[in-house]
């Protein structure tokens, strides 16, 4: 795979061909391995994109691979640019259509959690798997076996019993329901989801926002650290499905040319998601409103959640381009952890004010800009 993918490197065969020993994890002669490489192309791309947790090891050890072999600026990882040209590479050497710009860049910004674009070994092994499903959707040429189905344990109705010093709290809906729940004193988020699931309350569909006292509680946390103490209301609040369409628009000039010129109508991205929320990119047909695109905001825009290194969670305005220059790779953001784009409404972006002096450059909110739902 790694010579059919990057057929320019003239060693690369050979170096799977050395792969040959016995694999310390399980114990095969690799040389077996190594032989993949008579396969035909489409056969080694499906084989490795349906080989479960196997095919997961190979693939990381492919990502290894392709980024010792291109990464020339020592990141250790590779980004959209190097990554595109792999994908167009390998769709014409096996004759399928080859995706667009768009395509391409959603599907690995789906896998760039930071929002660096940048894939290191782990998001780059995601990224092979959904590159290779593409390019051999059936994968005919490699039957899978059936494996057995384990019977999926069912939760109790009743959540299970806790200490004597239990955190309880009162789950309430807008419907008015109401239940009590008793947790361990050191229960994180997860926790009480996993009680509200086992509680006869009716959230048997859609998914469901925890806030307590105005807000939203994160997963993975604590609920004492964000403020939950014994006999707090927790509101448990459907989400709503996310829109079609959101407009990002400035009001007057106070937001500066860069962020003008990025403004516009973002259409969702149909089955794409990055950190399990909806990615959207900027339709520049349903954007011709904005006349400042024309002269500061050419090339794709998109919309989407990141897991910021330093601000934690957060809906950003970038692009797919390189920024060599800022640390902070996007043009605006909004900090928490809304589902989707239709929570934003109302709320500040912070806009980055780049000053003359390094001092007085920061991240400012600003209410020049605006998210507004165009959905009907």
């Amino acid at each position: 795979l790694c010579a059919f993918l990057v057929p320019e490197l003239s060693d690369a065969e050979e170096s799977l061909s050395t792969t040959a020993g016995i694999d310390p994890d399980s114990g095969r002669d690799r040389a077996c391995d190594a032989a993949c490489v008579q396969m035909s192309p489409r056969s080694a791309c499906a084989r490795a994109g349906r080989a479960g947790r196997a095919g997961r090891k190979a693939l990381e050890s492919l990502a290894e691979e392709l980024i010792k072999r291109l990464d020339k600026q020592g990141r250790g990882a590779l980004d959209p640019q190097q990554l595109g040209e792999l994908a167009t590479g390998a769709c014409k050497r096996l004759g399928v259509p080859v995706p667009s710009q768009e395509e391409l860049y959603t599907t690995i910004t789906a896998h760039d959690r930071e929002g660096r674009n940048l894939l290191h070994s782990d998001a780059l092994a995601g990224f092979l798997a959904d590159l290779l499903s593409f390019m051999c959707p059936s994968a005919l040429e490699v039957p899978e076996p059936e494996t057995p189905r384990s019977t999926p344990r069912q939760a109790p109705l009743q959540p299970p019993s806790s200490p004597v010093e239990a955190l309880k709290v009162t789950l309430r809906t807008l419907a008015g329901q109401e239940y009590h729940v008793a947790l361990s004193t050191a229960a994180t988020t997860d926790d009480l989801k996993l009680a509200i699931a086992r509680s006869p309350m009716s959230l048997q569909f859609g998914q469901h926002l925890l806030a307590a006292a105005g807000f939203v509680l994160r997963s993975g946390i604590r609920l004492d650290e964000q403020g939950v103490t014994p006999g707090s209301s927790i509101e448990v609040i459907r989400i709503t499905e996310p829109p079609k369409r959101v407009r990002l628009q400035c009001e007057g000039l106070g937001c500066g040319p860069t962020i003008r010129g990025s403004c516009g109508t973002f259409r969702r991205v149909p089955s794409k998601l990055k950190n399990c929320k909806p990615i959207y990119m900027r339709d520049n047909a349903l954007s011709s409103w904005n006349e400042a695109m024309l002269y500061h905001g050419p090339g794709n825009r998109y919309l989407v959640y990141e897991e910021h290194a330093v601000e934690g969670g957060r809906w950003a305005l970038t692009d797919e381009k390189e920024w060599t220059v800022y640390r902070d790779r996007s043009y605006a953001f909004i900090a928490g952890d809304a589902p989707h784009p239709g929570y934003l409404e109302g709320q500040l972006w912070r806009v980055y004010r780049d000053a003359k002096y390094r001092g007085q450059q920061e991240w400012v909110e600003h209410e020049s800009l605006q998210l507004i739902v165009e959905d009907d």
